[in-house]
């Protein structure tokens, strides 16, 4: 078994085959960008910003999960059936979190 790996190896090596993934380098970049959006982050969570603070933190978090499945999840190295199926589980996602919100922000306050 381990011969008709290594010979398989050898076969890809011999006819130049390419790594399609992302590389050390490319991992050492994501996890940076996603430290600095984790500071980002925790910076505007500590600044009162009123009603935008929950915007902003949505548009970070949106940011960082777009970061988290096109490279951990290798969407950007995947066929296009599996990005295509990946974006509609998005858009049910935001459905299912837009619509309640709609609904509770068309209502007012509640007292409690």
């Amino acid at each position: 078994m381990a011969t008709s790996h290594a010979t398989a190896d050898a076969h890809e090596h011999a006819h130049g085959a390419q790594h399609h993934g992302p590389t050390v380098g490319t991992y050492n970049v994501v996890i940076i960008a996603l430290l600095v959006l984790l500071i980002i982050t925790l910076g505007a969570a500590a600044v009162d910003l009123g009603s935008l603070n929950l915007p902003i933190a949505m548009v970070i978090a949106v940011i960082k999960a777009a970061i988290v499945m096109t490279f951990f999840m290798h969407l950007k190295f995947s066929s296009g059936v599996v990005r295509t199926f990946a974006v509609m589980a998005l858009v049910f996602l935001v459905l299912l979190w837009l619509f309640p919100m709609a609904d509770f922000m068309s209502r007012g306050m509640m007292p409690y």
